[in-house]
Order: structure tokens, then C-alpha cells, then sequence
């Protein structure tokens, strides 16, 4: 489910207001990635949410001219604090995102099945305690313990979720014209403007000892990439640099366009089986994906 409120340009303010509600469920995380089983009779335990799955995802982005100095609401007359508060912009960038899921895994000496990747005993309800550093953890680790049998783990994989994450970008910027075609800009930039840590997800091996359950890294917020930063330009909104759509995949023709295709580019490459070069083998059906036992725990 998606939500977007939109302020255009107006006024000197835009807003733009985004909420994303999901679930990402899949047997596998993608074609180059192996599963957690391989064994055909247990491939429905497969069956989980994606590692980078996120329930919810807020973000805010705008631009504000300060009412401030010439040709705007207050202080328009002139004079010395005209000259210093006018012609300022703000920037925001605001992001507020639900944890990504991880797994409690288990040492899979006593599964003994090559390919498979063991999961730990839930032994009483979780609790979250909140932890962060060494000595402090995050759940209580003494809701899971090791396997002993010959059986997989009565969790499923990537059953619980890290920290949340918060991050503010800030920008200040001023323009000052030299002369009539010549200005020149001022730009303060603070990315995680109010210094949030972007905590990792805790320690997943219950084999770990004391490091079990606890986050004593960050991660790595790729965020700015993804979505782009407000653009410090008078009169027009923000808007991520994905938006522009003038780029395009290298080898592909842009919608439209004629002729012929060049060699090797664009050109899929062909699978086995199938003498057309595309999709699998004539007669094949492609197979059918793994169920959900009904035994098997519903990942939160």
C-alpha cells in the first residue's frame, strides 16, 4: 500500500509526504542467491520474508524559501536584516523506516544435511530489551537454544527484526548575485544531520556466547542513492535523480525507436533446451513454488 501527499511549489514551499506499507515474502531472495534448504521434502521451510523487507517506510522531503527580504513576506523593505536573512533556502530530507528481518541460526552439526542452513530452538516468548554494545543485548538470548537432533530449529528464518532507522539530511543554501549573469552560491550540507546511529542487526548465531543478540556495528544507509537528495533550486521542487528519466540501460533502444538491433547488445543470451534462445525447454511448465506448512512458524 502506498500513500503520497504532494505540495507543489507554491508560495516558496513543496512538500512531498510518502508512507509504504509491505511485506516481502519469497522461497528464495533471488536468482544468484542459494536457499537456506536444499533438500527437496523441506524447501517449503524456504518460505520467508526477504532479508530487506522494511513494514514501514516514511519519507519527507521539501524545500522552504524563508520569508525573508526583498520580494518576499516580511522583512522586504530593505536594510541590514534583509540583507542577512533574505534569499535563504532550507532543505529536509526525513526518513523513518521499520528494521530488517534476520535469523537466529544454529550450528547444523547434528541436521547433517550438506546445503541446508540450521535455525535455533525457540524455547520461551521473546523479549526485546533494547540493547546496543557489548554485554547488552538487544533480545533476550536465552529464548534460544542449539539443535540437538537430527531436525531443523522450530524457528523459521528471518523471523525477527532489527533496530529501526531514522535519518535527517539537512541543506542551507544562499544565492548572491555578483553581477547580472555571474551568482554565486553558498551550500551547508549535514547528511544525518542529528548524528542517529544507523544500528546493524544483532549478533544471529546462538553459538556466538556472549555476542549473541548483540549490535556492535551499523549499517551502510544507501539511501541517498536510492532517493536522491532536495534540489537547492528557486521555483522548482525536489525530485529524486531517478525521476529525471533520461537514462537508460546500456544496449537498450529508448521506446520508439527503429532498426535494427546492434551485435551483442540487447541481445538476450540463450538457455539450454530452448532452440529460440528464451524461457525454458518446449513442453516444460515452470515449477510450481514451495507452500507454507501449516506447522511452520508465520515469520513476524
Amino acid at each position: 500500500m502506498q500513500v503520497q501527499l504532494q505540495r507543489r511549489f507554491t508560495s516558496g514551499l513543496s512538500l512531498n509526504v510518502s508512507y509504504t506499507w509491505g511485506k516481502a515474502i519469497s522461497p528464495n531472495e533471488n536468482s544468484s542467491f542459494t536457499p537456506n534448504v536444499q533438500a527437496l521434502v523441506y524447501l517449503s521451510r524456504n518460505r520467508a520474508l526477504t532479508s530487506t523487507d522494511r513494514t514501514h517506510n516514511l519519507g519527507i522531503t521539501n524545500v522552504w524559501e524563508l520569508p525573508f527580504g526583498k520580494g518576499r513576506r516580511w522583512l522586504n523593505g530593505g536594510g541590514v536584516l534583509s540583507s542577512i536573512l533574505g534569499g535563504w533556502q532550507i532543505n529536509n530530507m526525513i526518513s523513518v523506516m521499520s528494521g530488517v528481518p534476520f535469523t537466529v541460526s544454529a550450528d547444523g552439526t547434528s541436521l547433517n544435511l550438506p546445503g541446508s542452513n540450521q535455525t535455533a530452538d525457540q524455547v520461551k516468548p521473546v523479549q526485546r530489551l533494547g540493547g546496543v554494545g557489548q554485554g547488552a543485548p538487544y533480545y533476550d538470548p536465552t529464548a534460544f537454544a542449539e539443535v540437538t537432533a537430527a531436525r531443523f530449529g522450530n524457528t523459521g528464518y528471518n523471523m525477527l527484526r532489527g533496530p529501526r532507522l531514522f535519518n535527517w539530511d539537512f541543506g542551507l543554501t544562499r544565492e548572491f548575485s555578483l553581477t547580472k549573469e555571474v551568482k554565486l552560491q553558498f551550500r551547508f550540507e549535514a547528511f544525518n544531520f542529528t548524528n542517529t546511529p544507523h544500528l546493524d542487526v544483532p549478533d544471529g548465531n546462538v553459538g556466538d556466547g556472549e555476542d549473541f543478540m548483540t549490535i556492535t556495528g551499523v549499517t551502510n544507509l544507501a539511501l541517498r542513492q536510492l532517493r536522491g537528495r532536495p534540489e537547492p533550486r528557486r521555483g522548482a521542487p525536489s525530485r529524486p535523480a531517478a525521476a529525471a528519466g533520461r537514462s537508460r540501460e546500456p544496449g537498450r533502444r529508448p521506446a520508439g525507436a527503429r532498426g535494427g538491433r546492434q551485435p551483442g547488445r540487447g541481445v538476450p543470451a540463450p538457455r539450454r533446451g530452448d532452440p529460440r534462445g528464451h524461457g525454458l525447454p518446449e513442453g516444460e511448465d515452470a515449477p510450481a513454488p514451495a507452500r507454507w506448512r501449516a506447522g511452520d512458524r508465520d515469520p513476524l
